[in-house]
């Protein structure tokens, strides 16, 4: 898998969870589902950049690129500093061979891997799969029942920003990297030519 697809991926695990008591759980079910309300999205396209701050250089790994949106189903596509995309489409995911073809290869993946990415990107998450808590005001917590992916982060937080077009994900990974994704919602439609790149090998 693309090593900075791999790395958003990846941001989507987390292994804090918070417990509390019945009332406190009843006002937190309460803001957890007005927060996955605003995360959301049926359609609509995205930019991003994402920092990766590894311990041993002074500056981040910087990409930037697109995200979108279309039916439960993303593209997520690196645009700098080297061109990928990918097509996560019902459990698969795809991979474009190469710029300027229409040739995807599937990718080998844990199912939950596309469950994950589906949360982050369109709002929709699967509960029962998840052990979901507030971090703090607009920020979400995930722990993934999933054993083998929890493995693989030791913390991770989902925040809205400003509003439900802007969002951050923060991620420290099992080696301590920091990994920073701030996503930025421009439209919530798609044109007809955008909507047909979901048509993977036709």
């Amino acid at each position: 898998m693309n090593k900075l697809f791999y790395a958003s991926v990846l941001m989507v695990l987390a292994v804090v969870f918070n417990a509390y008591g019945d009332d406190t759980a009843s006002a937190e079910n309460n803001e957890l589902t007005a927060i996955f309300g605003q995360l959301k999205v049926e359609q609509g396209l995205a930019s991003f950049t994402q920092n990766k701050h590894f311990s041993f250089l002074s500056t981040p790994m910087r990409s930037s690129g697109t995200i979108k949106v279309h039916q439960g189903n993303i593209i997520w596509q690196v645009e700098s500093p080297v061109f990928s995309k990918q097509v996560i489409m019902g459990e698969q995911i795809w991979q474009l061979e190469q710029q300027g073809s229409n040739n995807y290869l599937p990718v080998v993946s844990h199912s939950s891997i596309e469950n994950l990415v589906k949360a982050i990107f369109s709002g929709e998450v699967d509960q029962s799969q998840w052990q979901i808590a507030l971090a703090e005001q607009q920020c979400l917590q995930f722990k993934p029942n999933d054993a083998i992916l929890a493995k693989a982060i030791s913390q991770l937080e989902v925040c809205l920003l400003e509003d439900s077009q802007h969002r951050k994900v923060s991620l420290i990974d099992a080696q301590n990297n920091l990994t920073e994704i701030i996503i930025h919602f421009t439209r919530n439609t798609l044109t007809d030519d955008e909507i047909s790149e979901f048509n993977v090998n036709s």
